[in-house]
């Protein structure tokens, strides 16, 4: 990548997906922010999509009904009570990264769009990442933590046996307290 001097922009495609320009072609970029965080991931590969969300208390239940695919809110009440926010926002963070990855956000039934429920048990914690595996109508995704109760899913467009190779910073919007994870 080559940056031209002066001439680095960020702007928009027509269903809101972020656009870099400046870095040479092929750049592709997204952005998340929101209660003290932002992430900016960026790849030479294929589209992506980031998101980022602190858990906190939600109505998991209502909302997965009214959101998710039957087959997801079910996972998401069969969760003890205390992990039922952190499971909901752990769909949530993937369908929100799948969405911008392929260019249409969440609209036009996004959410309904099929998230990968884990295959062993689920565990909310920072020492256990929990990747997704990809589906064939849907982009490779992961799902970490970068804090404890702070979730990051990265989407690359297209299948790939696991997720490759992303450049993500994650940073807290709080000047004190600092620091990045990727």
């Amino acid at each position: 990548m080559k940056l031209e001097h002066g001439r680095l922009r960020l702007g928009h495609e027509s269903g809101g997906r972020p656009r870099l320009t400046g870095l040479g072609d092929g750049v592709h970029v997204s952005l998340s922010h929101g209660r003290g965080y932002a992430a900016l991931g960026f790849t030479t590969l294929a589209p992506l999509g980031v998101d980022v969300e602190v858990v906190r208390p939600v109505p998991a239940e209502r909302l997965a009904d009214r959101w998710f695919t039957s087959e997801e809110a079910a996972w998401v009440r069969s969760r003890r009570k205390r992990d039922r926010a952190h499971a909901f926002f752990w769909l949530w963070t993937q369908k929100e990264a799948m969405g911008k990855a392929i260019g249409s956000g969440l609209a036009d039934g996004g959410l309904l769009r099929p998230a990968t429920l884990p295959r062993s048990r689920f565990r909310p914690s920072p020492a256990h990442p929990l990747p997704a595996r990809p589906g064939a109508d849907r982009p490779t995704v992961a799902v970490r933590h970068v804090r404890p109760g702070v979730l990051l899913a990265v989407a690359v467009l297209g299948r790939h046996s696991r997720l490759p190779p992303v450049d993500v910073r994650c940073q807290d919007d709080e000047p004190s307290s600092g620091g990045s994870a990727a």
